[in-house]
């Protein structure tokens, strides 16, 4: 497996975690906090792309 699979497939599950750990927060009764899990989802939305992007583009920069 390439490493530029390892940094898609960590994203991908990354991202499901998250999913599911926000499920339950909001399951749990916290409905009051929608607001707050939402803004969470987007901080991180943002800090997992530019990882990801920095991370793909450093494997191929760096490919010989």
């Amino acid at each position: 497996m390439d490493l530029i699979d390892v940094v898609a497939y960590s994203t991908i599950v990354l991202t499901f975690a998250q999913v599911i750990w926000d499920n339950h927060k909001i399951k749990e009764g916290h409905e009051e906090r929608i607001e707050e899990v939402a803004s969470g989802d987007r901080k991180s939305l943002i800090i997992q792309a530019v990882v990801s992007i920095a991370l793909i583009a450093v494997l191929v920069l760096t490919h010989s």
